[in-house]
């Protein structure tokens, strides 16, 4: 997981994790590096003395959770404790990675297999997903908190536990962070966050549909989710294939957020893995009680919109446009001629 260090452009920090306990997936350090884009000509390297840095060292499940601090600048970063229902907190900040500062979270230590765990893009929700094997069945558990970004305090805990007999790991919210997606095996269901009781708004937005490529033991079933760029979340598979999921309104209710099921189609075989990237977009909160600390000048500008459009000059009447907004954030595109005349 990779950070920019804040009031230095040119530095990033890099988040890494042992895999030690290859049978039960559990972690003994957490490390962090520095990495400097101006050495190597440009290319960026770990600047010397500043690799494996020990953040923590703990008995700790494999993954973590960011978010931007209420001051618009930092970052919190979350792990967990095995077997324990202790959360462990840091600060990146321009005085680099902060002593851990735990918190009980008061349910029931988790001691099995850990999902995903995800910020809302807002910032103000965190949520993570277990499942405990039992009888053959897979108890599957999602918690959902109220964070605050300022002290960087979890509360308002949510327990939500449903049978089934497929295991659960994914989990994303939707780009409004109204909605939390969050899928078994062979299900996505969709919770809305914003309701008092939760667990009451829970819908199965999707079955697995048996499809299964190149050959009948490939099943492509649901495994972990990301929200990308695009408002879309995507969502691989447990098997080895070269199909993806995705969904493609997440900020819409029931059925309407329109699931699409094996329909990304990609140039190679992928597994389980997916990419993680908090809200870098994230802005200032003053309402929580925290200064806004924008030091650096291009931290007051809007964000990059990145384009692209080919091929130049057009062929075949045929024009292509890429382009990319923050969170799915909307937009205008104009086409005009050489007069000045709007055509699309």
């Amino acid at each position: 997981m990779f950070l920019p260090f804040p009031g230095d452009s040119s530095k990033y920090v890099l988040f890494h994790q042992t895999g030690t306990d290859n049978v039960n997936l559990k972690s003994s350090y957490l490390y962090y590096s520095v990495i400097d884009m101006n050495l190597n000509g440009g290319m960026g390297g770990v600047i010397a003395g500043q690799k494996y840095l020990v953040a923590l060292q703990a008995g700790l499940n494999p993954g973590r959770a960011v978010c931007k601090h209420a001051n618009g600048r930092d970052w919190w970063i979350v792990a967990f404790k095995d077997s324990s229902d202790i959360v462990y907190k840091f600060l990146l900040s321009q005085t680099g990675v902060s002593a851990p500062v735990q918190q009980s979270l008061g349910v029931t230590p988790v001691v099995t297999v850990f999902g995903q765990r995800q910020f809302s893009p807002d910032g103000k929700k965190m949520a993570y997903l277990y499942y405990d094997a039992f009888a053959g069945l897979a108890n599957f558990t999602l918690r959902l908190f109220d964070f605050d970004r300022c002290t960087g305090m979890f509360s308002n805990t949510q327990v939500i536990s449903f049978t089934e007999t497929s295991p659960g790991l994914g989990l994303a919210f939707s780009s409004n962070s109204k909605y939390l997606y969050a899928c078994t095996a062979r299900k996505i269901i969709q919770l809305n966050t914003d309701t008092s009781d939760v667990a009451a708004s829970m819908d199965t937005v999707a079955i697995y549909d048996g499809y299964a490529y190149p050959y009948p033991f490939l099943q492509t079933l649901f495994w972990t989710m990301y929200l990308a760029a695009d408002g879309k979340i995507y969502i691989t598979s447990g098997n080895s294939v070269i199909d993806m999921h995705y969904i493609n309104h997440p900020d819409s209710a029931g059925i309407a957020c329109d699931v699409q099921q094996h329909a990304l189609h990609l140039p190679c075989y992928s597994a389980r893995g997916n990419v993680y990237h908090p809200n870098y977009y994230l802005g200032c909160d003053t309402t929580l009680g925290c200064p806004c600390l924008l030091t650096d000048v291009n931290e007051l500008s809007p964000p990059d919109f990145k384009f692209r459009v080919y091929p130049s000059p057009v062929t075949n009447g045929v024009l292509h446009i890429g382009y990319l907004l923050p969170q799915n954030e909307s937009g205008m595109f104009e086409v005009v001629d050489v007069t000045g005349k709007v055509v699309f």
